[in-house]
């Protein structure tokens, strides 16, 4: 994972956010009178589930019952959102770049065929911890770094990424990052739309050669790149573009570096 500890550019990436227009299932309705919208901006580096909060306490008068908060979910185009990839992953995917992102709240329903369950935020901090841990496994070959890192300095990792907190995040993932460690793979993840996520580290010893356009040709042979869009972080990618460069720059905070590939509008 680079070391964006005091990157401009790391900085205004952490800091991108997205505006969201949140409204209610209309069916879930339970007034005569349809609420309004909950607008917010989402944190591009976060999860989705980080405005679940905010969002429950807009529409609790308006919406059923709820047992507990990990029956909310999200959906777009009637497609349930992904609760494990970083949003602005989702929002590269599915929003075909408009703004503000019209997002559809459900209180019923959860699709558990197609969305990983959560019981509370402590599911969904165990899950970036999980990634973060792989991700360092994928780089140096052992995770030994964070798991001799205190349990509450691991808290802070994430608590990072929750509050959008870019100075305290990377003050706790500099003491992770060993100092004379060789690193032996990029850890890289394909995102497509309605297709199973593609993973594969890239072998430190190729990477320095390695551009987009020879990740893609080995990792999804059988797609025609030239139909695609190539973003990162929202940016469209040049197909040159080293990967070793690209994952300097562009790591999310899991680790990852996630390359997201959707079909050009005609």
């Amino acid at each position: 994972m680079s070391d964006q500890h005091g990157s401009a550019l790391g900085r205004k990436l952490w800091h991108g956010c997205v505006p969201v227009c949140f409204s209610i299932d209309a069916s879930e309705i339970t007034t005569l009178q349809v609420p309004p919208p909950f607008y917010a901006m989402v944190p591009r580096v976060s999860s989705l589930l980080t405005a679940t909060e905010n969002v429950i306490n807009h529409f609790k008068d308006t919406a059923p019952p709820m047992f507990s908060a990990h029956a909310i979910w999200f959906s777009v185009d009637s497609r349930p959102l992904k609760w494990q990839l970083p949003f602005g992953v989702l929002y590269d995917l599915y929003a075909q770049k408009k703004l503000p992102w019209e997002v559809t709240v459900h209180f019923q329903g959860y699709p558990t065929q197609q969305l990983l369950p959560w019981d509370d935020m402590s599911a969904v901090e165990a899950h970036f911890i999980n990634n973060y841990k792989q991700a360092m496994y994928l780089l140096y070959g052992s995770t030994k770094w964070i798991m001799n890192l205190p349990q509450q300095k691991q808290g802070l990792l994430w608590q990072g990424v929750l509050k959008n907190d870019y100075q305290l995040f990377h003050s706790i993932h500099a003491d992770v990052l060993p100092a004379n460690e060789p690193r032996r793979n990029i850890p890289v993840r394909i995102v497509l739309a309605n297709e199973p996520m593609i993973q594969m580290p890239i072998s430190a010893s190729r990477q320095e050669l390695l551009t987009i356009h020879d990740v893609l040709t080995y990792l999804v042979p059988d797609l025609d790149i030239s139909t695609h869009e190539i973003l990162v972080h929202g940016v469209t990618v040049d197909l040159e573009v080293s990967i070793e460069g690209l994952y300097k720059s562009f790591v999310y905070p899991d680790g990852f570096l996630y390359i997201t590939l959707t079909r050009h509008q005609s």
